[in-house]
């Protein structure tokens, strides 16, 4: 009985890793953005997920050769993502500033009906 649950153990990891890699692949192509996704560390899980790919398959462990497998996908598709979307801008920054253009505009506005009740009152 213990054996057999031992033996569920690492399929768990075979479904939950890809699944987690595959969230926030999707996560990027939902909002666009790749902010605080760090391409070198991505870069590093891609070469360790290969090796460990080559290394399971050399002892035939079918477990870790296709867990492997089913994250090298996802890697990849992160790394492709981080770099479509380098340089992008935050979209919440994008909103303060263009709160902000509106503000200055705005207060231009009112500065200029003030100045010009200003110079009419003068003008009485």
């Amino acid at each position: 009985m213990f054996e057999d649950i031992l033996k569920i153990i690492p399929w768990i990891a075979v479904v939950s890793l890809p699944l987690g890699y595959w969230k926030q692949a999707f996560h990027i192509y939902k909002h666009k953005e790749t902010r605080d996704l760090d391409l070198g560390a991505f870069i590093l899980f891609l070469v360790s997920y290969i090796s460990l790919a080559i290394e399971a398959y050399s002892i035939a462990s079918k477990v870790f050769l296709w867990k492997n497998l089913l994250v090298i996908v996802p890697t990849v598709i992160l790394i492709l993502k981080i770099l479509y979307y380098k340089g992008s801008t935050w979209k919440e920054y994008d909103k303060i500033k263009e709160n902000q253009k509106n503000n200055k505009n705005l207060n231009k506005r009112i500065n200029i009906k003030a100045s010009n009740s200003s110079k009419e009152e003068e003008n009485k």
